[in-house]
């Protein structure tokens, strides 16, 4: 798997603009453009990007959107468009909730669902602020309230099973706060059975949680089958370690 992008643009193509991190290095792009609360990157991807995602699906990697500007999200869909390549989106969250470009449209993350792909919730409290109309008493932006909420939208809008954890709990991250629901926050990896309980209260399916692997080998799987049948050789394309059955 390669990520195409992170906090700023390389030759790859364009990184999406995160609201509420002011001083990442994409905010104060003279190529940004906004409409209503969201700034945009204009920049999309390049011919080397396009070049190395056919590459990536020569070889069966999984090419992972998540950082990347609408713009590279759209054209990735297009440079793959063909073949049906499974996408996925490593950590994101809901931007009808919270308004990002680093955050998924409910159109983004339906685009990945079709394509037999992933979308993993982060754990980084900045992508977890919810707009005042999605407020409820006693909520608190960037919260474990907020990862529900971020969860069950996305979960809503796909109508899959296909919403799993993406933590992206680096050591760096802000987690998110304490609430009703998990009194502790996510301070480390121990609160999140905790969390698990507040997704299970909110009324996401069990089965949802505990098969939440499933989705990524099936995506992982998919990207190989299509590589083994467009002749990739086999000494460049590495093997799952659990074939699903059916």
């Amino acid at each position: 798997m390669i990520t195409l992008a992170h906090l700023r643009d390389n030759a790859l193509g364009g990184a999406a603009v995160a609201r509420g991190f002011a001083n990442g290095p994409n905010y104060w792009l003279i190529s940004r453009r906004r409409e209503g609360r969201v700034w945009f990157n204009r920049r999309g991807l390049s011919p080397l990007g396009a070049g190395v995602v056919r590459e990536m699906q020569r070889l069966g990697m999984l090419v992972d959107l998540a950082h990347a500007s609408d713009r590279t999200f759209a054209d990735v869909l297009e440079v793959t468009r063909s073949d049906g390549t499974p996408l996925i989106v490593s950590h994101t969250a809901s931007r009808a909730l919270w308004p990002s470009e680093r955050n998924l449209s409910d159109e983004q993350a339906q685009a990945i669902v079709e394509r037999g792909g992933v979308v993993g919730v982060t754990l980084w409290r900045r992508l977890l602020g919810v707009e005042k109309d999605h407020r409820w008493q006693g909520f608190i932006p960037g919260s474990t309230d907020g990862y529900v909420a971020h969860f069950r939208r996305l979960s809503e809008v796909t109508r899959s099973a296909a919403v799993v954890l993406g933590s992206d709990m680096n050591g760096m991250i802000w987690r998110p706060r304490k609430s009703a629901a998990c009194p502790c926050g996510v301070r480390h990896v121990g609160d999140l059975p905790a969390l698990e309980g507040a997704l299970l209260a909110a009324g996401v399916p069990r089965q949802q949680l505990e098969r939440s692997a499933e989705p990524v080998l099936a995506a992982w799987q998919g990207a190989q089958e299509l590589a083994s049948a467009s002749g990739a050789s086999a000494s460049g394309v590495s093997q799952p370690p659990v074939r699903l059955a059916g």
